[in-house]
């Protein structure tokens, strides 16, 4: 898995108005970007779907590919994730907040799923956008295949206010 962390600083402009001096001081916001493969070698799940933040529902679509990405933010607010590429079809994010089960967390109990999108990326790609994260809650972040049997290379983005923390891919069963 290849992880990339690229923070920029984002600068506020100091602003006089009437006498009044106001400073809005520096800001970081960072990006990080990683990668993996879905291919036979990957875990499955039963994954689910529904709006943004629920009600999910189960999707019918048994046994595929996922990769999990657990992580931590330092400063809460809107996070943005994204699958950016994917040389198969058609992608799939679904975020869990503290733990991701492939068992519990699939239907029909979706245990501590928290989001979930399938198209809102470009075209067939996967996108959370302006997510309200909790610092120092941890969440695991589930790229999917939409399909069984559906395979390719993926990077993922996510991008936010402050500093985020990558854990190590997480060690999964082989199939569910």
């Amino acid at each position: 898995m290849k992880i990339e962390n690229t923070s920029s600083k984002l600068l506020a402009s100091g602003v006089l108005v009437l006498g009044l001096f106001a400073f809005n001081g520096p800001t970081q916001a960072a990006l990080i970007s990683y990668s993996g493969t879905l291919d036979a070698n990957s875990p499955t799940w039963d994954r689910f779907f529904g709006p943004t933040f629920g009600p999910f529902d189960d999707s019918a679509v048994d046994g595929v590919f996922y990769s999990n990405q657990n992580f931590t933010v330092g400063t809460a607010g809107n996070y943005r994730m994204e699958v950016i590429s994917f040389t198969g079809s058609d992608t799939v994010l679904a975020l869990f907040q503290n733990s991701f089960d492939p068992i519990a967390g699939a239907s029909p109990t979706f245990l501590n799923a928290y989001a979930y999108d399938d198209d809102d990326g470009v075209g067939f790609l996967s996108a959370l956008n302006a997510i309200p994260l909790i610092a120092g809650t941890n969440y695991a972040l589930v790229t999917s295949t939409f399909l069984r049997g559906d395979i390719g290379d993926f990077t993922v983005e996510i991008e936010g206010p402050g500093a985020i923390r990558l854990a190590s891919e997480v060690p999964a069963p082989a199939t569910l």
